[in-house]
């Protein structure tokens, strides 16, 4: 019985950097190399197993590879910092836009003479 080494997954939502685009795709261009009549489905399925990194990953890699003919760095800003922050800003959204936007509110000013 053949035994594999354990290959250490990319934990999920992760950014996977430039360096291991790189080498996704070098990885890509040995195994077609080595075997031309190998489908992507199946060379994508196998450099998930021996790189750790997600098919979905690999695959929008490798088409952006034959479309760019480079590959880039992500931006590593995500959308939802914390809840706190989210939650916070939805309210405070909320007030500005009651206030402004009431029609029912009108302010009356007295006269004041001198």
């Amino acid at each position: 019985m053949e035994q594999e080494s354990l290959v250490k997954r990319n934990p999920r939502g992760k950014f996977v950097g430039s360096r291991q685009r790189k080498m996704i795709i070098n990885a890509y261009k040995s195994k077609l190399e080595k075997n031309p009549s190998m489908t992507i489905k199946n060379i994508r399925s196998t450099l998930s197993k021996e790189l750790g990194i997600g098919e979905t990953t690999i695959s929008n890699t490798i088409s952006q590879y034959r479309q760019h003919k480079t590959v880039s760095s992500p931006n590593k800003t995500k959308k939802f910092k914390n809840i706190e922050t989210t939650i916070s800003n939805t309210i405070s959204q909320y007030r500005q836009h009651k206030t402004v936007s009431s029609p029912n509110k009108t302010k009356k000013f007295k006269n004041i003479e001198t």
